[in-house]
């Protein structure tokens, strides 16, 4: 997964690119790289960049593998200078190129940092509507909304008086615990009540924190459930 870019909540997770391979060392000049929602064009890579006191302290910890051969090791810092082609990118004056320096510090562990490469065919899956690689910020947005729909659906199959973790119904010889005010899941849905065994364990405690995070003058609820039970 590739880090978001900042300052757009839409782009705020991890992104995949579709048509691109991952691998664990610098890309090789000339290829086309998915870097942050964009394409990007490698221009050359400075290999190894100048030490740091931080790349020094991982060099140390890697066992001090020899310099003059960094294929041994693919923790050694470098620098991709690549220009931008599609997709994602900060504000800058139409017409001018938009080139970056991406410094990679060095790395302890057996393995790199993963790029996301296009092949060496230099093709890549691009939007027919906005241009940008796939997938794009419109596809992201349909994603999370077919996902957010599908959740929807779900809570709104569970029905009052019914365990909102296992959906099956509450019997007055049963323990539960009860979360009283709005449904965090489902805004004017029922009472949130759960089973207080196993099988509802987990569901109650995701429910019980994002229920504390919405007021914190809340107390825990779990800790008054019958002992033995979930905790």
């Amino acid at each position: 997964m590739i880090p978001p870019p900042p300052g757009d909540p839409l782009l705020s997770d991890p992104w995949q690119p579709i048509g691109a391979a991952s691998i664990d060392h610098p890309p090789d000049p000339h290829r086309l790289i998915a870097y942050r929602h964009a394409v990007w064009h490698v221009d050359q890579v400075d290999h190894p960049a100048p030490i740091t006191d931080t790349d020094q302290a991982a060099w140390v910890k890697a066992g001090r593998p020899d310099p003059a051969t960094p294929e041994v090791w693919h923790g050694w810092p470098y620098i991709v200078h690549a220009t931008w082609l599609a997709g994602w990118r900060q504000k800058m004056p139409t017409g001018h190129l938009f080139r970056t320096r991406i410094r990679i510090p060095a790395r302890s562990g057996p393995y790199g940092k993963k790029w996301w490469i296009y092949p060496a065919t230099n093709r890549w899956p691009r939007c027919s509507c906005c241009g940008w690689p796939m997938p794009c910020r419109q596809d992201i947005i349909d994603a999370r909304a077919a996902a957010e729909m599908a959740d929807l659906n779900r809570h709104l199959a569970k029905l009052p008086g019914c365990c909102w973790g296992c959906t099956e119904p509450i019997t007055s010889r049963q323990n539960t615990v009860t979360y009283p005010g709005d449904n965090l899941d489902l805004p004017g849905g029922p009472a949130v009540q759960f089973h207080t065994r196993t099988h509802c364990a987990g569901a109650a405690r995701d429910y019980e924190r994002r229920w504390l995070a919405a007021d914190l003058a809340r107390d825990p609820v779990l800790t008054g459930a019958p002992a033995g039970t979930l905790l």
